[in-house]
């Protein structure tokens, strides 16, 4: 009952039915077999013994490597360094073929590896993402798939094709992390934040040598690229996603977020943006405020709404993150229920 709800909320999107005729593994996974044919030809024309030196299938299990207490875009150093190595040997438009073949490569693994998973919501939310990282092959430039800078595009799509993060429908996609959970009105998010991302911050949980509770959650983080499907119609069909993922995964304590966006000042500044805490609070999740936002949380905050600006300049409004935990068991159950209204109203 669930999967027909969460089905059904992600073919609506902005109040339309969406055509998903053709899209199945089947279809993806010959485009990405054509594509992958003309980039190792492109390679073995331009730099003759490239793969052999840096094997494809050796570059993809790097990019699939990820601990549970690290965040889903962080690559493995020896990625950037192996991709440094074949700049300066092959240059920039070697480097960029070498980079999309091995997104083919990983799409194409993640496919057999989802080979029964085709009937859901999410499937459908990652067939999409999969089709338009391969329409970025043709309409981006070699700049787009080099790593020199942190933060790129390209590391997100590194992570959905390697399977570290799932796009789950809309402007969201969600990673797996275990973590310390914050206290409220911590020392500035920002402050704690930099403690997890120091080294042996995993052996600290190991040890049990952390102050707060420590949980395996779905982290929900937004895709800027996808705002266009920012609403309030795409948040519930991805959460209804993400209940399934959870359903499937018994590892899963609950779901967590944090974001200025959670923040209820919001409900009375920026009326529009008020699904975004609406849909978990009914459902029985917990809120908190952890700490002011990051510089460009803090700056999205203020510059991207006249009102807020205002706001802020009056001293009416400081912009300030909440996190929010959603626990397992009140998930399902909100899941259940929305799929039991859904069946009821067919």
């Amino acid at each position: 009952m669930i999967r027909h709800a969460c089905r059904k909320a992600w073919m609506t999107m902005h109040g339309e039915r969406l055509d998903c005729s053709g899209m199945d593994w089947t279809n993806v996974s010959e485009t990405l077999r054509q594509e992958a044919v003309q980039f190792v030809a492109q390679l073995d024309g331009h730099a003759p013994g490239l793969t052999s030196r840096f094997p494809v299938a050796a570059f993809a299990a790097l990019c699939t490597r990820r601990s549970l207490y690290d965040h889903y875009e962080n690559l493995p150093r020896k990625v950037h360094t192996t991709i440094a190595r074949m700049h300066r040997m092959y240059g920039r438009q070697t480097v960029s073929t070498y980079v999309k073949l091995v997104l083919c490569t990983l799409i194409q693994q993640a496919i057999e590896a989802r080979a029964a998973d085709v009937d859901s919501g999410v499937a459908d939310s990652i067939i999409l993402n999969y089709q338009r990282i391969m329409g970025d092959f043709a309409s981006q430039s070699d700049d787009y798939y080099q790593l020199d800078r942190p933060r790129l595009p390209l590391e997100k799509d590194l992570a959905i094709s390697s399977g570290r993060a799932i796009p789950i429908g809309g402007a969201w996609l969600v990673e797996k992390k275990t973590f310390e959970m914050p206290a409220p009105h911590a020392v500035g998010s920002v402050a704690r934040e930099a403690m997890k991302r120091r080294p042996f911050y995993s052996a600290r949980i190991r040890l049990g040598l952390v102050s707060g509770q420590v949980r395996t959650c779905f982290v929900v983080h937004t895709i800027d690229r996808h705002l266009r499907f920012f609403n309030a119609a795409q948040h519930h069909a991805a959460y209804l996603n993400l209940a399934e993922l959870v359903l499937r995964d018994r590892g899963i304590e609950g779901i967590y977020r944090a974001s200025w966006f959670l923040d209820p000042a919001l409900e009375v500044l920026s009326p529009g943006l008020q699904f975004l805490r609406q849909i978990p609070l009914e459902g029985g999740a917990e809120f908190q405020p952890t700490g002011p936002p990051w510089v460009g949380g803090f700056r999205d905050a203020v510059e991207k709404s006249a009102t807020r600006k205002q706001a802020h300049a009056d001293g009416r409004y400081e912009p300030w993150v909440y996190s929010m935990y959603w626990s397992r068991e009140d998930l399902l159950r909100w899941a259940a229920d929305t799929a039991a209204l859904d069946s009821a109203a067919l």
